[in-house]
């Protein structure tokens, strides 16, 4: 997934699944900010946007 990719869910609750070290984790929050390589997650962790598998719009925000 590219920064142009995940732009359109920019201040959206979403579920993000990436993938480190052969294992896939999720998360669900706002899509803070996008910078440099990396996605920042409200209460939650920075995740390398080349390791995103897939991200799903939460309800609210359709």
């Amino acid at each position: 997934m590219t920064e142009a990719e995940l732009a359109q869910f920019l201040g959206k609750y979403c579920y993000l699944e990436w993938e480190q070290d052969g294992r896939v984790s999720g998360i669900s929050g706002r899509v803070r900010k996008i910078t440099r390589g990396w996605v920042l997650i409200d209460y939650g962790p920075q995740v390398r946007i080349a390791a995103i598998v897939r991200v799903k719009v939460l309800r609210g925000n359709e």
